[in-house]
């Protein structure tokens, strides 16, 4: 997930080298099935970067059927996902969104995060995603209850993946809303950017802030 959220492609092709001798290294089946998954994942992520978003979803396509041989879009609601099987169900809404699908792609999310427990690794990242959905469809409301829920999920599980867009998002919608915690939580934002070191990060949500929302926090940039 680490290599994932920091979307370097060095990091993505030493998982795919040690998954490759891992694979290597095991007789038993089950385990095989759940590293050719994890490989197929990560070379449909690999696609997804490159803006090669067909090819992507009939990777992840591929990845969801090891374990689900019978998947399709058609009935994938009617079955019982593993975390992982979670996770490539996420990024193939990513690309229903990038295909500006906004009904399938939220469609899928809700379902998604209905699949999990709150303290599962992937809570924060599917609860990012349908915070900013919510905040496109102006729903505020939704989108601060889906960023506390992720807040939430990344303070238990010690878990600072997504936090810093979290807090953007939950003080995007509190602004929405008229609500004055907006000024804390978009500081709060910028903060954790600078503690993580997420100088790129950072610029987009102070940019962001100031056009979209007529924040300035350039002075804690």
């Amino acid at each position: 997930e680490i290599a994932l959220y920091n979307k370097k492609d060095n990091n993505l092709q030493k998982e795919l080298k040690d998954l490759n001798i891992l694979l290597s290294s095991t007789k038993n089946q089950y385990c095989i099935n759940l590293i050719n998954q994890l490989i197929i994942f990560i070379e449909a992520i690999e696609l997804y970067n490159n803006e090669k978003s067909n090819l992507a979803y009939d990777k992840f396509v591929e990845a969801i059927k090891i374990t689900t041989p019978n998947f399709n879009l058609d009935n994938y609601n009617s079955y019982i996902f593993s975390s992982m099987e979670v996770r490539i169900l996420m990024n193939i809404a990513l690309i229903f969104n990038k295909l500006n699908d906004k009904v399938k792609y939220l469609e899928i999310l809700e379902f998604c995060i209905t699949s999990i427990e709150h303290t599962d690794e992937i809570c924060p990242i599917l609860c990012n995603n349908l915070a900013g959905a919510y905040i496109r469809n102006k729903n505020y409301q939704k989108a601060l209850e889906y960023s506390d829920i992720g807040i939430q999920s990344c303070i238990e599980n010690q878990n600072s993946n997504c936090l810093s867009n979290l807090y953007y998002t939950k003080g995007c919608a509190e602004y929405r809303l008229n609500m004055k915690e907006h000024v804390e939580s978009l500081n709060t934002s910028v903060y954790l950017c600078k503690a993580f070191n997420q100088d790129k990060l950072k610029n987009i949500i102070i940019e962001k802030c100031k056009n979209y929302l007529g924040v300035d926090l350039s002075n804690i940039g």
